[in-house]
């Protein structure tokens, strides 16, 4: 269903396209998520192509309203650089984060934008460290990873010293859900640089760095009810599970091979 959901959106947008009297805001906004629905079924290459032209919409529109569509810009260039590392070019993936860096850190110094920014900044250092991870630079990579970490902190600083009582309480819903997220982002940064250390022969470090991601995923888990009240929270809810789980085992190798 969503494979064909996404062949008509992607035909519906291009029809659109050929009239100079549809809104263009609305036609980026439409194309970043339907790519998001093409990724999710699977279909990376009618992904990479949504991203692509949301990107290019965003980009046509920015200088009208640069606070608008600025970040809209940016979140679909990321989810582009993200498709081309998964597509295996690291080159690309890299050109466009190097394009997205300043972006992000330009919107860091707007309030109505700063957190957002400092979230999409770890997830450029974090795309980062998995190109130069797969090209088996891992001094690099290290670095990458890190910084990626020191953003999220950075992003989540008000979560970072609550107790799991109060990440359970916290209202509205959707702060509990940044919070889910930023804890799961700890649990996979921390993985990902534990797996360079690994690599480089570093084991104590790696390590420590896989109890530091079991930790955050223990926390993630226990943020939100198995049964939660919304698809939202559902979903983060079942993700954050599914992630413990693989923390466990793969926490379980580590110890016995180590």
């Amino acid at each position: 269903l969503h494979r064909s959901l996404t062949q008509y959106y992607l035909e519906f947008i291009h029809e659109l396209l050929t009239d100079p009297n549809e809104d263009r805001a609305r036609l980026a906004r439409l194309a970043s998520e339907v790519g998001e629905l093409a990724e999710r079924s699977s279909g990376i290459a009618e992904a990479e192509v949504l991203f692509a032209l949301a990107r290019r919409l965003a980009a046509e529109l920015e200088p009208s309203d640069p606070p608008r569509f600025r970040p809209l810009r940016g979140d679909a260039g990321l989810r582009f650089a993200t498709i081309r590392y998964e597509r295996g070019d690291e080159r690309g993936a890299a050109a466009a984060c190097d394009e997205l860096e300043p972006l992000w850190r330009g919107l860091c110094d707007d309030p109505r934008t700063r957190d957002h920014a400092t979230r999409q900044l770890a997830e450029v250092e974090h795309l980062r460290g998995m190109i130069f991870a797969r090209l088996y630079q891992l001094k690099e990579a290290d670095a990458a990873y890190t910084r990626s970490l020191d953003h999220l902190h950075k992003a989540g600083d008000r979560f970072a010293k609550l107790s799991e009582a109060e990440l359970r309480a916290l209202e509205p819903r959707e702060e509990r859900l940044q919070a889910v997220r930023y804890l799961r982002g700890l649990g996979r940064g921390y993985g990902y640089r534990g797996d360079v250390h690994l690599r480089a022969g570093r084991v104590p470090q790696a390590d420590s760095d896989y109890w530091k991601s079991h930790d955050a995923r223990v926390l993630a888990a226990a943020v939100l009810p198995d049964k939660a009240a919304t698809p939202d929270e559902q979903a983060e809810s079942e993700e954050s599970r599914f992630q413990l789980a693989r923390s466990w085992m793969n926490l379980a190798d580590f110890q016995t091979r180590h």
